[in-house]
């Protein structure tokens, strides 16, 4: 019986093609089972079964488990800030998202989001392509929300943000590691220390962080000091994964958090009009009882 690369125990081969026959058939191996296996190729189907557990979950091959985890770790938070916001806003709930807890919650969730971005940018054969459709929705949120709110309409949101990275991307593509570290930490204290204190009177200049007195957006997440984070991703994704290869194959709830993580940009876009739908339900039946 021959042993795979990263199994605990001996397996026969022919035990595994037929679990990844019954998977593939629509049924789950028998409650209990041992086998463990740690690639999805040694399935013939995609999935991991983790020894003493039936069956974790799908994971689609070839995507790195630990990228799609932080992912949705990002999303929950970023999910749980904008509900804050929604009750606060629109349900005059008192609680403050502008400083403290929920504040950083928000500001957590954005950097996970967008150095995560950089270290998936290293895996992408085609930013460009992906920064379009990103920014493009980009659009879409800012047409919405100027016919809902538009005194504060989202100009340059974290799916403008992201685009204009992913568009941008060929540039510092062939930028030396070490150069794209510096590059990175120079643009973070760029639009720290700079930005901030200019004064002018052009307003076209917004994405970039240059912003005029009346500037106001609900939503804003500059290309200074943010290019500079994104950056510092696209870094540790060439350190952290020079074979483009995964550090973990199982973790305990995977499955679910790697669909959030493989789907966040539909849940992203769906999220605020369910959140707003069911708070305006709950809001006009409050009343009745």
């Amino acid at each position: 019986m021959p042993r795979f690369a990263g199994m605990s125990e001996l397996v026969d081969e022919m035990d595994l093609k037929s679990i990844g026959e019954s998977l593939r058939a629509g049924s789950s191996p028998a409650p209990g089972t041992k086998y463990v296996s740690y690639r999805p190729s040694e399935l013939h189907s995609g999935v991991f079964v983790i020894k003493g557990l039936a069956l974790v979950g799908a994971v689609r091959q070839g995507r790195v488990l630990e990228i799609d985890l932080a992912r949705a770790i990002a999303l929950l938070l970023m999910m749980a800030f904008h509900f804050v916001v929604d009750l606060s806003d629109f349900m005059a709930v008192p609680v403050d998202y502008r400083a403290g807890f929920w504040y950083y919650i928000g500001k957590i969730a954005g950097t996970m989001f967008i150095v995560v971005a950089g270290v998936s940018s290293t895996f992408s054969r085609n930013n460009v392509r992906r920064g379009l459709i990103i920014m493009f929705w980009g659009l879409v949120i800012t047409l919405v929300t100027f016919l809902v709110i538009p005194d504060l309409y989202i100009k340059w949101g974290i799916l403008h943000f992201l685009g204009a990275s992913m568009i941008l991307y060929p540039l510092w593509a062939r930028v030396p590691s070490g150069w794209l570290l510096v590059l990175g930490l120079v643009a973070i204290a760029v639009g720290q220390l700079f930005f901030p204190a200019w004064q002018g009177n052009c307003q076209m200049l917004f994405p970039l962080g240059l912003t005029t007195a009346s500037f106001r957006s609900y939503d804003f997440y500059p290309l200074f000091p943010w290019i500079g984070v994104y950056l510092l991703g696209v870094w540790a994704g060439r350190i952290l994964y020079p074979t483009k290869r995964s550090f973990i194959r199982v973790f305990p709830g995977s499955s679910w958090l790697s669909f959030l993580g493989q789907h966040t940009l539909v849940i992203y876009l769906l999220h605020q009009p369910v959140f707003l739908t069911v708070l305006f339900i709950v809001q006009a039946f409050s009343s009745c009882f």
